[in-house]
């Protein structure tokens, strides 16, 4: 009955301990202070991101014709589309000061 009780979880016991680990996967384990993505984001991420920055004026032009759809529902999430990409206001206070650099 002990046996039964140290492997129960929660139960303090080893049941879930790193020493459970076959050695092979705790040799792969990340140290204190160590990244899972030394490298950063993949070239796949970084093309992605270029592709929507692309894109992003005409989608953005996009909006605000929407703005002005007949149809209530189309134009407020138009509207909401368009206000949750507006810079904040120490977003454009920070725009600004790059400008004058």
């Amino acid at each position: 009955m002990n046996g039964a009780r140290k492997s129960r979880v929660g139960s303090g016991g080893p049941a879930r301990g790193i020493d459970r680990l076959h050695p092979a996967m705790r040799a792969r384990l990340w140290k204190p202070g160590q990244s899972g993505n030394p490298a950063g984001h993949s070239g796949e991420y970084g093309a992605a991101i270029k592709l929507a920055q692309r894109a992003a004026p005409k989608a953005m032009r996009r909006l605000i014709k929407l703005m002005e759809s007949d149809d209530e529902r189309v134009a407020a999430v138009a509207c909401n589309a368009i206000l949750d990409r507006a810079p904040s206001g120490s977003q454009r206070l920070q725009a600004k000061r790059k400008m004058t650099l």
